[in-house]
């Protein structure tokens, strides 16, 4: 039990400092908050579903706290949900995660965008469709990269 409780605070801790990348290295940050969420599913992969849900759950509450809303947004709405939608097996709560990215998506899209310019024109008849998009481009990439990941902790034999 020690060690799942272990494993799951420093991986925990992992994906809130990769996350917290995208505030002080605003390019590069981006790109290393996608590969923040791996660490959780390692956490899933290494312990159970109950120390999971318990990281994920501690997870969001930290960036609640540490982050901006636009982190918040991005974590808890749009990156979570494919990466939950990786590791789990259950049909109804993979089509359930693609309404948090939906919201995520009309949030962004409320917040960033101007009325009446061209891009609102445009945006407002396909946000959704984004949306929709990003989950399955997520959800695709999160199985690619926890594969790969994977293969080369064997490959160091850990």
């Amino acid at each position: 039990m020690s060690k799942n409780i272990t494993i799951t605070a420093m991986l925990s801790v992992l994906t809130i400092i990769l996350f917290s990348c995208q505030m002080f290295i605003p390019v590069v940050g981006i790109f290393v908050a996608y590969f923040s969420i791996i660490p959780l599913m390692f956490i899933y992969e290494m312990t159970n579903t109950k120390y999971f849900f318990i990281s994920l759950i501690t997870c969001i509450s930290m960036v609640m706290i540490l982050n901006d809303p636009f982190g918040w947004i991005f974590f808890d709405l749009l990156l979570v949900p494919p990466a939950i939608t990786t590791v789990t097996k259950n049909k109804i709560l993979k089509l359930i995660m693609i309404a948090p990215i939906e919201i995520g998506f009309l949030l962004l899209f409320k917040i960033l965008v101007v009325n009446g310019s061209k891009i609102d024109m445009i945006l407002s008849n396909i946000w959704y469709i984004l949306g929709i998009l990003f989950y399955f481009a997520g959800t695709f990439f999160y199985r690619k990269a926890f594969l790969i990941s994977k293969m080369l902790l064997k490959k160091i034999n850990y």
